[in-house]
């Protein structure tokens, strides 16, 4: 089984309310002005706020990317990944293991981007996704996973749960405290691994205008 993760440099985002959230404007959208009015439009609709709020959060969207690239070069050993949250309030939520709120200073004073809490640096998550992977490709195990950055955890999913329990009991298997196990439903050999702020954000969610590269393990 071939399975995937995503180092994402673009972007990473998340949403409280992921029912009807509009993309966000890329440096296309932003040269043409019909486009730009109808996503304010209809951001301004699906959260109820007037246009002139609308045309703030989604440019601040739009730095979102590019603040998401500084920090995984810059502060990789610190920075816990980022994510929007639209509702109740907007803001992006920006984690740090250490020295968050002086940390986001550096890069920004926009009120809407909050430092919180991180328990693990993004960088250790995407790498320990990949080594628990292959520990477990190399025991028999197929899995796929998924990263929440909102919480700092990586959820593997695999056929028979019971199976990674005995190998960690007889002592074969040793996982990070941050890692859950759970039963898989479909274990397609196309499925992707997934990084994620709550949810996965793909066709008409907050970034689909942003590209995400995908590494084979």
């Amino acid at each position: 089984m071939r399975t995937y993760y995503q180092p994402i440099s673009a972007i990473l985002l998340a949403s409280a309310a992921m029912s009807a959230i509009p993309s966000v404007a890329s440096a296309q959208d932003t040269q043409n002005p019909e486009r730009q009015s109808r996503m304010v439009e209809n951001y301004s609709k699906s959260f109820n706020v007037p246009a002139d709020e609308a045309r703030r959060r989604l440019k601040a969207q739009r730095d979102v990317g590019e603040l998401n690239a500084k920090l995984e070069q810059e502060q990789r050993d610190t920075f816990g990944g980022l994510y929007i949250e639209h509702s109740p309030t907007f803001r992006v939520v920006v984690k740090f293991t250490t020295a968050g709120s002086a940390t986001l200073a550096r890069y920004t004073q926009d009120p809407a981007f909050v430092a919180e809490p991180a328990i693990v640096s993004f960088q250790k998550l995407v790498d320990t996704q990949a080594s628990v992977y292959k520990l477990l490709k190399g025991l028999g195990v197929e899995s796929a996973s998924t990263v929440d950055v909102r919480t700092g955890r990586i959820k593997f999913v695999v056929e028979n749960p019971a199976v990674v329990e005995q190998l960690k009991t007889a002592g074969t298997l040793s996982l990070p405290d941050f890692i859950d196990i759970g039963k898989a439903t479909n274990l397609n050999p196309q499925r992707e691994a997934k990084i994620e702020g709550g949810r996965g954000l793909k066709n008409g969610s907050t970034a689909n205008n942003l590209h995400q590269r995908l590494h084979r393990i």
